[in-house]
Formats: structure tokens, C-alpha cells, sequence
């Protein structure tokens, strides 16, 4: 499969690798332009700390604010014959009108395993199953979700060091920009792709993720799922929580120290020694070392906390965040409660 001669691209959507993809068209003086989202355009982490509103403003890369993209005539304007449309982690659902708009060019970059990681959540997810290799990956999109047929993709090790999902985006950044220098370069050569389907027999679908509803910690998990489960919803997110008598809690920065120890599941929880790298906190097979614990005010609050103290979280507080399904669309969380 070729895509023919491009001479345009329409990006859609938001985070590090659309601002990277937009700067290297920019600079081989192929024209771009971005359909982003209020969500996407107010986060920040770009360049010198910009969101990405500012960031491609200061860049010179035109750009479109859409709250329904299926319904936004902006687009039109820059569908040709010879341009192609890539979505990164786009808020919108694309709909089968839309889709036939570009003739068989449009595509979605997925930052992990297809079929296996099909949905929201990326590397939370990963950290939470222990997985070791992330994925770059280009795909069709069509009606369904993320089961285009594959077009290009190149897996990587995830070594040992990496524990936050902050790590795993700074690690991968630099792979995503050579996967894209790499396609890039083939679609303007004109180059052969060859189409890979999905196996269906292997999908797996994990849908996104809210911090602060799901993130909830359950202290009868073992302790060396619970240091994941912390880990998983740590930086850049906000950070899993618990409560600490009547207060709400945020724990970060969690190592799961090496020896196991025989804590009875009626231990977890409990603040058994302190000192100045943080709390020792046990559960059930495993001694937890957390380094900071924060208050809802984002305020932290670790040297407050006394040995014998506990955290725990109310089954009725895991309830709700066990049948939470967030969804999001154009403006962030659409089912904030």
C-alpha cells in the first residue's frame, strides 16, 4: 500500500508527540495544520513550560479549537487528494462520514501494543500489568476502536529503572521522534506499506482512566500490587489516594522495598516506622516506603503523619471508583460527578 503523493497534513488532537510531528513538518516545509481541543490546548509540559495553545502559537503552526469535529466545516478547507490526517489520542469519536472524507488517509498514532492495548490509558495501564515493551504504531482508523489495519510499527524494551508514567514519557519521546523522522521520510519517498489486520482472538480493550475517581487505593491487595497501583496513577497525574482518619490523602513517590516480610493483611495500611526518606508502611507481604504524602490542597503533609497511623479507604469510596467509567470528550471528563 502507498499513500500516494502527500503535499499536506491535518494533526488532530494534542500531547508531546502531535507538537513534535508538527515541528518536523514545519521544518521540511510540508503544510500542517492542528484540530485540537479545549482539553488538550490548556495542558501544559511543552517548551519552556507553555501549554500547547502557546506553544504552537509560538511556533507559527496554524491551529483550530473544535469542540465536534464531525461538525466542524474548518476542516473541509484543508481535505485535498493529497493530504494526509494523523490523530494523537484525539477526543473526538471519528464517525464513518468523516472518515471517507479522506479517501483511505487517515491514521492514528497508538503509543502501545495493538491489538493487545486497544483503548485509553496507555501507559497506566502497562505499569499496572507489568509490562516490559511499549510499541510505536500507525493505523487506519475506521468505525471501530483502534482496529484499523496496521501500517507501521516498531517495539522497544522498557528497562528496569522506569516506575511513573512520567518516566515512561520522557523515555519513549525520543523513539516516537525517530519512528515519525523514520515514516515520514518513507511517505515522501512514496514507499510500500505492508498492511498487517488485528488478530481479534488476541484484542484486549482498557478504557481511559480518571485519577481521581479511579485511583483509589485497596490495601488488601498485596503490597507489590499496591506499589504499582501508586505508581501507575503518579506523575504526571495527580496520584493515587486513600484516607487517613476522615481525611482524603494523596500517596506519591512509592518503592517497593526488596525482602519480603509475613505482615498479616490486618497490618496493611499501618504507618510502622518513619524517618527522613518517609513513611514504612505495611501490607500484606511487602513493606512500602512512601516519600510523600499530600493533602487534597496539594499541600504535603508527610511529617505530620504519627507511627501507628493508617491509611485505609472505605469500601463504599472503592465502590464508587471500581464502577467509575470515565469518558472523555472535548472539554475533559464528561461524566464529572
Amino acid at each position: 500500500m502507498r499513500f500516494g503523493k502527500i503535499d499536506s497534513y491535518i494533526l488532530f488532537g494534542g500531547g508531546q508527540v502531535l507538537a513534535d510531528v508538527s515541528l518536523k513538518l514545519k521544518k521540511m516545509a510540508q503544510p500542517v495544520v492542528v484540530f485540537s481541543d479545549d482539553r488538550h490546548l490548556a495542558e501544559t509540559g511543552y517548551a519552556d513550560g507553555l501549554t500547547l495553545e502557546n506553544f504552537l502559537k509560538q511556533q507559527g503552526i496554524e491551529y483550530y479549537n473544535s469542540a465536534n469535529i464531525g461538525k466542524d466545516k474548518n476542516v473541509d478547507k484543508f481535505i485535498t487528494a493529497s493530504v494526509l490526517g494523523i490523530s494523537f489520542g484525539a477526543a473526538w469519536i471519528f464517525k464513518q462520514e468523516f472518515i471517507d472524507k479522506f479517501n483511505g488517509r487517515l491514521i492514528n498514532f497508538h503509543p502501545t501494543n495493538l491489538p493487545k492495548n486497544r483503548g485509553g490509558g496507555g501507559f497506566s495501564w502497562m505499569i499496572l500489568n507489568s509490562e516490559n515493551q511499549g510499541r510505536n504504531l500507525l493505523h487506519f482508523i475506521d468505525a471501530g476502536i483502534d482496529t484499523g489495519d496496521i501500517i507501521k510499527q516498531k517495539n522497544y524494551a522498557l528497562t528496569d529503572d522506569l516506575r511513573l508514567p512520567k518516566d515512561y514519557y520522557v523515555y519513549s519521546e525520543r523513539l516516537h521522534s525517530l519512528f515519525f523522522d523514520e515514516f515520514l521520510a518513507e511517505v515522501a519517498a512514496n514507499n510500500d506499506f505492508t498492511l498487517l489486520k488485528q488478530d481479534e482472538k488476541v484484542s484486549s480493550y482498557y478504557p481511559r482512566i480518571s485519577t481521581l475517581k479511579n485511583g483509589l487505593i485497596n490495601w488488601s491487595m498485596t503490597g507489590q500490587q499496591i506499589a504499582l497501583f501508586i505508581s501507575a496513577f503518579d506523575d504526571p497525574y495527580p496520584g493515587a489516594s486513600t484516607f487517613l482518619g476522615d481525611k482524603k490523602v494523596i500517596l506519591k513517590d512509592c518503592q517497593l522495598l526488596p525482602a519480603e516480610e509475613n505482615y498479616h493483611p490486618f497490618t496493611s495500611g499501618l504507618v510502622i516506622r518513619k524517618d527522613a526518606t518517609g513513611l514504612f508502611v505495611a501490607s500484606t507481604g511487602r513493606l512500602l516506603l512512601i516519600k510523600r504524602v499530600m493533602d487534597e490542597n496539594n499541600q504535603e503533609i508527610t511529617n505530620q503523619i504519627q507511627l501507628g497511623e493508617r491509611f485505609y479507604t472505605p469500601s463504599t469510596e472503592l465502590d464508587k471508583a471500581m464502577s467509575f467509567r470515565a469518558i472523555y470528550n472535548a472539554k475533559g471528563l464528561k461524566n464529572e460527578i
